[in-house]
């Protein structure tokens, strides 16, 4: 097995979400990008989207997104790869409530009706047995370790018990029924606990034998793999009868704080 070269993206680009579909194509929604002010330390927000088609090692542009947004969380819809659904994110410095649809066959988005309880970026989440669950991440002020639910027949978003504690950035990955959480920041990166949407309840789990904040998880639900600026941070996941497997590394500490508590420069100056 090898790491194997493919086709850059069209524009540079960190913090994007992204889902896989069941043909292996890799679709990857905003993030941040180089600014217009070409200003090297200044990132911009985008709402533009790219599919990856890993049959010809080509990217294809796709109709934006409604609205501008980095660090948000997608999920395919039902498991099913005629809908992604996106859900909040950043913009500039504004943590976002809202949601957005896309619908592949018509490359449209539609509008949805529920916002997030808690406006967060950073964080996680999985479409299991029917329902969006999105963890973790950070609020404009505060880290978060809630946890929130959404049936499409539903009205709005439920809460749901929330972590042990507050994770932004880590790495989630769904298998079954179960959403895992791995490391994040600013606690102990090697730390991890699962869900148990059949239980209703989280539960710790062994460290990890090194460290992996910083870091997306994958299996069609959140982003397979990204590379946030400087950090370099990749990692891939796949399911096995015995469990996940991760791959990646940890981003340098104080670039790290710097980018959470909002330090860098960015858009909205």
């Amino acid at each position: 097995r090898r790491w194997d070269e493919i086709a850059p993206l069209p524009e540079a680009r960190s913090k994007f979400s992204s889902v896989q579909n069941k043909d292996t194509d890799i679709y990857i929604f905003g993030g941040n990008g180089p600014s217009s002010r070409r200003m090297e330390s200044v990132t911009e927000t985008t709402p533009s989207v790219f599919v990856y088609r890993t049959s010809i090692d080509a990217w294809e542009g796709l109709s934006s997104m409604s609205e501008m947004r980095t660090g948000a969380v997608s999920l395919r819809v039902n498991d099913k790869d005629s809908h992604y659904l996106v859900i909040g994110g950043r913009k500039g410095m504004r943590a976002l409530r809202s949601c957005e649809m896309y619908d592949v066959e018509e490359d449209s988005w539609l509008p949805v009706s529920t916002s997030l309880l808690t406006p967060r970026f950073g964080a996680g989440g999985g479409w299991i047995r029917g329902s969006a669950y999105v963890v973790g991440g950070r609020s404009e002020n505060a880290r978060q370790r809630t946890m929130e639910r959404w049936d499409c027949r539903e009205k709005g978003f439920q809460w749901c018990p929330s972590l042990s504690v507050a994770r932004c950035w880590g790495i989630h990955i769904c298998a079954g029924d179960c959403l895992y959480a791995f490391g994040g920041s600013p606690i102990n990166s090697l730390s991890g606990e699962v869900f148990d949407v059949r239980k209703g309840s989280w539960h710790s789990l062994p460290l990890l034998p090194s460290e992996n904040s910083w870091g997306w998880g994958g299996s069609g639900t959140t982003s397979p793999f990204s590379t946030p600026l400087s950090f370099q941070c990749q990692q891939q996941q796949q399911q096995h009868q015995r469990g996940v497997v991760i791959m990646g590394m940890g981003g340098n500490n104080t670039q790290r704080q710097e980018e959470e508590e909002g330090e860098t420069r960015e858009e909205e100056e």
